[in-house]
């Protein structure tokens, strides 16, 4: 058998030019067969059959032998039976340690050495190791990865330091001391305004008047900083004021109102004096207004004068020019009291022509004297406005 035994010292698929013992050309870890350098160790993964043993990493038949004949189905190899390992050009995949992979093939019924390990893991499954600082055991799993260290809670390794963020794009600290445990936090550094990703809501817009407030939102970025408030969402913004209607339209806590200067007139007792017998060559020319949905009524008072001359008549003539949209009704009265007891001798009559005039027109008694203060009085049927956009013209003729 040490004839064999020499043989296992040259192995690699090379030529040999003579197969006797040390005269290949084979590696420590190889064997010369029939002038091929093949592996030495072709056994230790392989149960040989009966009648065989595994001698310097191959199967070989207990007695010696001549021909393969000689060593029921197997290879007779320098007067030994080798095992017939595989069928030439074979390829397979077998395990290596650490739970990692490899592939070897067949050349001349004989296994190669397998290519280096592939894709192992942390550790040989099963196992075990003991953790520094009586940190513990661990125990390598089923996949050849480390579990988790058991007897000491959470341990960690003296002298480290790990940190991690907090708070509004801070960070604190914390350090593995020498029993191997972690010490406290340390105070949340660093940090900015606000934490990123959050968000605030704030009421926009007001609620006087017409408007409706409504909620404006911010979100805090990845710097910490809060970005720009966005537009207010579902409010009622402020328009441009209506005078006089009674609404708040430009929501600034009131409506609009421009009294005219002939306020405050709202009585037969408060009315404006006009002046003393218009004539055509001075008529009463003036511009009042409605300036509130409350101002219904505007009373005026002027003096007429009536001539002595039974043959020269002389009618008041008092016109009324109004906005478009606007409507208004005209009422003359004789004196105060007849005002006060609204007891009118003419109310007004629209212009035929469609425009937007009232007129009156009366005509004088000759057998009265009509002398002394004679009221006007104005209401207001539709439409206000703060502008002086109505027009008296009034006339004694």
């Amino acid at each position: 058998m040490r004839y064999v035994s020499a043989l296992i010292l040259c192995l690699m698929p090379l030529a040999c030019a003579d197969p006797q013992p040390g005269s290949c050309e084979c590696t420590a870890a190889e064997v010369c067969v029939e002038g091929q350098c093949l592996p030495a160790n072709r056994c230790p993964d392989l149960s040989c059959p009966v009648g065989h043993v595994c001698e310097d990493g191959a199967c070989i038949s207990e007695l010696g032998c001549a021909t393969d004949s000689d060593c029921d189905g197997g290879r007779c190899v320098e007067g030994g039976c080798y095992a017939v390992e595989c069928t030439e050009g074979d390829e397979e995949t077998i395990s290596c340690p650490r739970c990692g992979t490899t592939t070897r093939i067949c050349r001349d019924r004989v296994w190669l050495t397998p290519n280096p390990c592939q894709d192992q893991g942390e550790c040989e499954a099963g196992a075990e190791e003991e953790g520094p600082c009586s940190m513990g055991a661990r125990v390598c799993d089923d996949t050849c990865v480390w579990g988790p260290w058991e007897g000491r809670g959470e341990a960690c390794e003296a002298g480290t330091s790990e940190d991690e963020a907090c708070g509004a794009c801070g960070a604190r600290t914390r350090s593995c001391d020498e029993a191997c445990m972690w010490g406290d936090w340390t105070e949340c550094d660093e940090e900015a305004g606000c934490e990123a990703g959050t968000t605030e809501t704030q009421p926009c817009g007001s609620d006087q008047g017409l408007c409706v407030a409504g909620t404006q939102t911010r979100t805090c970025g990845e710097d910490c900083v809060f970005g720009e408030w966005a537009a207010c969402q579902g409010s009622t913004e402020p328009t441009d004021e209506i005078c006089g209607d009674g609404l708040d339209q430009d929501c600034d806590g009131q409506d609009l109102e421009v009294p005219d200067e002939y306020e405050p007139n709202g009585s037969c007792a408060a009315a404006y004096y006009l002046g003393d017998d218009p004539n055509p060559g001075n008529p009463v020319d003036f511009y009042p207004n409605f300036h509130n949905t409350g101002d219904r009524d505007d009373y005026f008072f002027f003096t007429f004068q009536d001539s002595p001359r039974s043959d020269l008549l002389e009618d008041i003539t008092i016109s009324l020019q109004l906005p478009p949209g606007h409507k208004s009704q005209l009422f003359l009265y004789r004196d105060r009291a007849a005002c006060m007891a609204d007891r009118p001798v003419r109310s007004s009559f629209r212009s035929n022509d469609g425009g937007d005039f009232e007129f009156i027109v009366h005509y004088e008694d000759p057998n009265a004297d009509e002398t002394g203060n004679w009221y006007l009085r104005v209401r207001r049927v539709e439409g206000t406005t703060c502008e002086p956009s109505r027009r008296f013209i009034m006339r004694v003729q």
